[in-house]
This record gives C-alpha cells, sequence and structure tokens, in this order.
C-alpha cells in the first residue's frame, strides 16, 4: 500500500505498506503526515527605505528580498518562506552598506507542525550625530553616579568618531576617547556610542537620550560593559539601565545637537 501526500503536508516516515495476512485475517498499516509550517520575516526601517537579502538556511535554503516602503522616518516589508517542513531553520540578514543593524542580524526559528514562525528585522540607516551632556543618575545598583562627555561621528563608521565620556561613582571610575559610534536616533534624538577606559583599557556602551530641553527629569542615559553593535540595549548586569529601560538624568541634561 502507497500514501500519496499532499502538497501542504510532509510524511513522517516511510509513505508505503508491505503486508501480508492468512485467509479471512486483516492486517494494519498506519501513516503519519504533519502539515508544513512557515517562516514571515518582517522587516523595519528607520530614516529611509531599502532592499535587504535574506537567507534561509536548514532543511530547505533560499533566499528572498524584502524592499521596505513608508516614508523618509519609518518603511517596513515582509517576505513568507512556505512550505517549510517542522524543524529549525536560520533567517540570516545581508549587509546594506547604507544602514545599520539593529540587534542582531540572525533568527533562530522552530517550525511546528502548520504553524507560522516570525522574525524581525530593524536597521537605522547610517546618519552622523552629536550630542552633550553631563549630570547625574541613580545606577542600577541605586548608588548616585555622574557622568560628563560629548561624543560625535556617523554611526557604522568608527574612523569618524570623536570625543570622550567620563562616569564616576564610588568604587568605579571611568574616563576615556569615544572610539565608535554604533547608532544614531536622528528622530528620537538618541544615540550608542561606545568609550575606552584610559587606565583599564576596557570598552563600555554609552546610550543616552534627549528628550526635552531643559531637562525635566526625562533625559536619559544607559551604561554597560563591552562594545557590541549587537546589543544595544543594557542587558542583564549592566551598570545602569536594564533592557528598554534606561536611567532619568535627574540633575544636568543630556543636548541633541542638530548636524551642521
Amino acid at each position: 500500500m502507497s500514501e500519496t501526500v499532499p502538497g501542504s503536508f510532509v510524511p513522517v516516515g516511510p509513505t508505503t505498506c508491505v503486508t501480508g495476512f492468512a485467509p479471512g485475517g486483516s492486517a494494519t498499516c498506519a501513516f503519519t503526515d504533519q502539515a508544513k509550517g512557515q517562516i514571515v520575516v518582517t522587516k523595519n526601517t528607520s530614516g529611509g527605505n531599502a532592499g535587504f537579502t535574506f537567507t534561509l538556511s536548514g532543511a530547505v535554503s533560499a533566499t528572498a528580498t524584502i524592499t521596505t516602503t513608508g516614508t523618509s522616518m519609518s518603511g517596513s516589508g515582509s517576505v513568507t518562506f512556505a512550505g517549510l517542513p517542522p524543524g529549525t531553520f536560520t533567517v540570516s540578514e545581508g549587509p546594506n552598506p547604507d544602514f545599520v543593524p539593529f540587534g542582531s542580524t540572525s533568527c533562530n526559528a522552530t517550525v511546528t507542525p502548520g504553524a507560522t514562525f516570525t522574525c524581525s528585522f530593524t536597521n537605522f540607516k547610517k546618519a552622523a550625530g552629536f550630542m552633550t551632556g553631563g549630570g547625574q543618575i541613580h545606577n542600577n545598583f541605586s548608588m548616585v553616579a555622574n557622568f560628563g562627555g560629548n561624543a560625535r561621528g556617523t554611526s557604522g563608521e568608527p574612523a569618524t568618531a570623536k570625543g570622550h565620556f567620563n562616569y564616576n561613582r564610588i568604587g568605579l571610575h571611568l574616563n576615556g576617547k569615544v572610539d565608535n559610534v554604533l547608532l544614531v536616533d536622528q528622530f528620537n534624538h538618541t544615540m550608542w556610542f561606545c568609550f575606552t577606559d584610559s587606565k583599564t583599557n576596557n570598552a563600555y556602551t554609552v546610550k543616552w537620550h534627549d528628550q526635552d530641553e531643559p531637562n525635566q527629569g526625562q533625559d536619559t542615559l544607559s551604561l554597560w560593559s563591552g562594545c557590541n553593535p549587537a546589543v544595544l540595549m543594557p542587558p542583564p548586569g549592566s551598570e545602569a539601565g536594564i533592557g528598554p529601560f534606561d536611567r532619568p538624568v535627574e540633575k544636568g541634561n543630556v543636548q541633541w545637537h542638530p548636524p551642521q
């Protein structure tokens, strides 16, 4: 006995059954199929629209392009990798020389029978930024910390980075040159940059945001160890800020300066 599997399913095990039975007897054949699933890839951009290439790897390999549409402030687009057998896949985003990724450029997807898995990617168009700031926060350990500095450069182009930054609280004193601007959000007046402490040679990432002028406790700052363009939200164990929650600047302010 042979089974014809519908195109929207994949067989689990053999599709044929060879058996026999004595006169007047019976035999049983069992077949199992699983519905195919799909991965929906969503692409979001800030600062402009462009085409982005995505590669699917796993039991099935494929390539697709998303061209985002929208305004100069934000754009979006999507593509679907359909007809996938249950299993584990990886979706990887190819580089675009005019954009900087916000977070990881790969997505590990586990497709279950008949289900849809979603992968989301965000990119910011490369942009120049200049910000200054100084003041006081309470860090993640409720300790008073003072900071000050300036950062200038184009996101994704370390050679353009200039400035310095210092951060001081009891037991921790950091001071060093700005050596990389990871991301600039011109619409929300936010910058991510790295500096290297001159004493320990350790790298740190700063995210600061200018909400209003004068500051009314809504400007924010985060600080964490390391300099990795794939880590743009304060991870667990950060000095200041955690996940999407940054520390408010209580005294002083953060200032966004329009591009000259």
